[in-house]
């Protein structure tokens, strides 16, 4: 059915005439004319008696003026409601991230967002594995280190430092490293990324130097290496938001603080940005804004 017929059908009945409905809707009277025959056509009924001066309904037509009309009246408030849903942010966003740094960050970071949009609810999930967010519903991730080839929309948001630490204990009894060609000479707590990555790339005066590692404690959690690290295991690389509060009280100490570790970039990553829902674009830009 073709709703414009419709929806001149309901106009002509409403300003009592072809004349006034077409100037409602900036068409020329043929064409509502001709939607009005074309509309009584496929239904096989008339609903409209003519004349020259007035157009009157017949039975057939007042009854299906009155079930329609509702119709046509509930279709404008569907499509006023979406209008109104995209000015002011509304609904649901399901969020997935990396369970250390949602651990570390998302819980106050998104309390804000909620305090500025409390019409927005939020679902998080944190997880390790790669989410395909078209085939589980979600409507957008946050990913660390650089991405493979996607269709997806990837925007970087941040980049996350990292640092070199030991426990003061560990380098009291193991002695602290001068150089990075020093490491050899300590137990590295390492992440299978870092071994994969081929080793820790450090930046200082003299250009880059890579340490690659042995593999003698390996855990696929950053909290894993921080707690071996501050029970005096050896040497760890940690991102800045996990040995943070540890290096301002004392636990963990900076290693090698003249050399630097590559950040590593944080994206925002989402299916489309065609037609993406209001409360959506709020979230990446808020996140992009605090992070």
């Amino acid at each position: 059915m073709d709703l414009n017929s419709l929806q001149i059908f309901v106009k002509t009945v409403r300003l009592n005439g072809i004349s006034n409905a077409a100037r409602d809707l900036g068409l020329p009277k043929s064409t509502v004319s001709l939607k009005l025959k074309q509309l009584e056509d496929r239904l096989g009924i008339r609903l409209l008696h003519r004349t020259t001066r007035k157009q009157t309904l017949t039975d057939e037509g007042r009854s299906y003026f009155a079930q329609i009309s509702r119709v046509m009246d509930e279709l404008v408030e569907a499509n006023m409601t979406l209008a109104s849903r995209q000015l002011l942010p509304l609904g649901a966003i399901r969020l997935t991230a990396p369970v250390e740094f949602g651990s570390a960050y998302l819980g106050g970071l998104l309390a804000g967002f909620r305090s500025r949009y409390p019409a927005i609810q939020l679902d998080i999930h944190l997880t390790g594995r790669l989410v395909n967010l078209v085939e589980e519903g979600f409507d957008l991730a946050l990913r660390l280190g650089e991405l493979q080839d996607s269709t997806f929309i990837c925007k970087k948001i941040a980049a996350i430092g990292r640092k070199l630490v030991a426990s003061p204990e560990y380098l009291k009894s193991n002695g602290v490293p001068g150089s990075p060609s020093e490491l050899g000479r300590h137990v590295c707590l390492a992440h299978p990324n870092q071994i994969k990555a081929g080793g820790w790339r450090l930046r200082g005066a003299e250009g880059l130097q890579i340490h690659p590692l042995a593999g003698e404690f390996v855990a696929n959690s950053f909290f894993v290496l921080r707690d071996a690290a501050l029970q005096h295991h050896g040497i760890t690389v940690l991102p800045d938001y996990l040995c943070r509060a540890e290096l301002q009280d004392g636990r963990l100490q900076e290693v090698l603080p003249e050399w630097n570790l590559e950040p590593v970039p944080l994206f925002v990553v989402y299916p489309s940005s065609k037609l993406l829902p209001t409360r959506v674009r709020k979230l990446i830009d808020y996140l992009a804004e605090h992070l």
